[in-house]
């Protein structure tokens, strides 16, 4: 089930506009609801190649607006779990609650959820339930991929699979065709694609341009110059991605069997 309340324009019913100014967006102002979201993807190219796009008031509407797409959302949770609870369901359910992506709400200056590579978008909510599993919190690195394995391990359907463990996470950026044409007409030598790599302390991101940046994870994300780290970080990349090509050509050849 895929809920999309927490995408643009961010407008969940009236009775879960509780954060910010309510009605901020209805017809009663609709002129400025139409004006604030027609020009919201120019503004936000521009607040991707580093210019100041949006107000203080502009950043705070966007910030509640997306707080009360979360909180219908949460709702929405709520009610499947009540459904299930009398139905008597739930003892035979695995429900697994995840993202696909966050959101830039105004850090590092950036909003949405295109050119970048920031925590606030990779680092999503995962909430497993599970009746053959305790209540507790992981703190492992994992990817949106493992969720597959993760299924399968609980369901114990004759399936031998371990749970996945990992010391590092990987992932890749590539702006599709419009947005890279948008984009490169305000900053040629602005990046479109990147890759990263990242483990519970440190994050490595290479960018088509052929730069690379070291991010340091401890409670904030910090770019640092650590020569010695990025090193090694590098080296993870380079393993990663020979792997990834290696499948490739791999999945090339059976295909031609």
């Amino acid at each position: 089930m895929h809920f999309l309340d927490s995408h643009l324009p961010y407008e969940p019913p009236l009775n879960f506009q509780k954060f910010g100014r309510k009605n901020i967006f209805l017809p009663g102002i609709l002129g400025k609801r139409i004006d604030f979201w027609s020009n919201w993807s120019e503004k936000r190219n521009h607040s991707l190649i580093g210019e100041k796009a949006f107000s203080s008031e502009e950043i705070k509407i966007m910030r509640d607006a997306y707080d009360n797409t979360l909180l219908f959302a949460d709702y929405q949770i709520q009610k499947i779990f009540q459904m299930l609870i009398k139905k008597n369901l739930l003892q035979n359910t695995i429900l697994i609650i995840t993202a696909d992506h966050g959101e830039m709400l105004g850090e590092s200056g950036k909003f949405g959820h295109q050119l970048c590579l920031k925590e606030p978008l990779l680092h999503v909510p995962l909430i497993i339930y599970s009746p053959k599993i305790q209540q507790k919190k992981e703190t492992n690195i994992i990817e949106t991929k493992d969720i597959f394995n993760i299924v399968l391990y609980l369901s114990k359907n004759g399936f031998e699979i371990s749970y996945p463990r990992r010391d590092y996470a990987y992932g890749e950026y590539k702006a599709n065709k419009q947005f890279r044409e948008d984009i490169l007409k305000l900053d040629p030598k602005k990046f479109t694609s990147a890759e990263f790599i990242r483990t519970d302390k440190f994050k490595l991101v290479s960018y088509n341009r052929g730069n690379k940046k070291l991010f340091r994870l401890d409670g904030e994300e910090i770019e640092i110059d650590d020569e010695e780290t990025k090193d090694i970080m590098e080296e993870l990349l380079r393993r990663k991605k020979t792997q990834i090509e290696k499948s490739r050509i791999s999945n090339t050849v059976k295909d031609r069997l």
